[in-house]
């Protein structure tokens, strides 16, 4: 799985890796220290399907406020 891919867009990322390709990205954020990333994650897949509507968008705003962050060196990785 590439970083890219998830900055892409968590939706299609998740439709497009499903819950075990996100347990594999949970697991790695949890190996770095991505402690509020891996329990983001986590929520996504345990959420009842009427509370996953706002968790994307949390997701988006975690990874966007990270000190460095640059979408189009990202993209470009």
């Amino acid at each position: 799985m590439w970083i890219s891919d998830v900055m892409e867009a968590i939706d299609s990322s998740v439709n497009h890796y499903k819950e075990d390709g996100i347990k594999e990205l949970i697991e790695g954020y949890r190996k770095i220290g991505a402690n509020e990333l891996s329990e983001t994650f986590s929520n996504l897949i345990n959420a009842e399907v009427h509370e996953k509507g706002a968790i994307p968008d949390e997701l988006n705003e975690i990874i966007a406020s990270q000190k460095g962050y640059n979408l189009d060196a990202i993209k470009n990785w």
